[in-house]
């Protein structure tokens, strides 16, 4: 259970520092992306969001080894020959949760509406990578 849960959680942890690294890919494009962090710090913790982006990207990185031992626990009995599939699965799971439970819930409604097309692209894709890096690394180990 030990090695297991430090592995899983580790796994989903490097998802999730691939995937703060792909918020800022629709800045390129002068496009403004879902920035998780900024959502954390201002609608669930009600702090101003450029005086607490350090704690928003911990408590992320949080959430990202959290589900990561989702993961493992979910999709360990299935044949490794899957897990990309997996991965990319769990990645869109992510995303449709946050789209339909927690952006409604911090006043973002429905598939974040009033965040734009562009932020709900870059959070599509970049929960897609964070299913695959989180099945790509838990298959290594």
């Amino acid at each position: 259970m030990g090695v297991t849960f430090i592995r899983d959680g580790l796994s989903g942890l490097v998802g999730a520092l691939v995937m703060v690294g792909l918020w800022h890919v629709p800045r390129l494009w002068n496009e403004e992306g879902l920035d998780l962090s900024r959502v954390i710090v201002t609608k669930f913790l009600g702090f101003h969001a450029n005086s607490y982006s350090r704690l928003g990207l911990a408590a992320h990185l949080l959430v990202g080894f959290v589900p990561g031992v989702i993961y493992g626990s979910l999709f360990h009995p299935l044949p490794r020959s899957l897990e990309i599939l997996n991965g990319l699965l769990y990645g869109l799971i992510l995303w449709l949760v946050l789209m339909v439970v927690v952006l409604p819930a911090v006043g973002e409604g429905y598939f974040g509406v009033k965040l734009g097309r562009t932020a709900r692209i870059s959070s599509l894709l970049s929960h897609l990578v964070y299913g695959l890096i989180l099945a790509g690394v838990y298959v290594l180990w």
